[in-house]
């Protein structure tokens, strides 16, 4: 079985909650978009993240839309930052 990687630690290097489109993250991590969103996926799926969309009400047409989404780090996660 293969060892399991934090793709996107650089994000929570200082802070337990990221809110970043996937453009932000392929930039910060210096990666392509579709890169960005695999590397999101996957520590999602192995639980290291939690992803929370974002709402908020558009101002002129009235309507609720998406906004970026949250990321939280679980404690899983942590002791992956902990390790190195």
């Amino acid at each position: 079985m293969a060892k399991e990687k934090f793709w996107t630690h650089t994000l929570f290097k200082n802070a337990g909650c990221v809110e970043l489109s996937y453009s932000e993250i392929a930039k910060l991590c210096g990666v392509s978009l579709r890169s960005a969103k695999s590397y999101v996926q996957r520590d999602v799926a192995n639980g290291l993240i939690e992803r929370w969309n974002s709402y908020y009400g558009h101002s002129v047409s009235n309507r609720i839309c998406t906004g970026k989404n949250v990321y939280y780090l679980t404690p899983k996660g942590k002791k992956f930052l902990i390790k190195g």
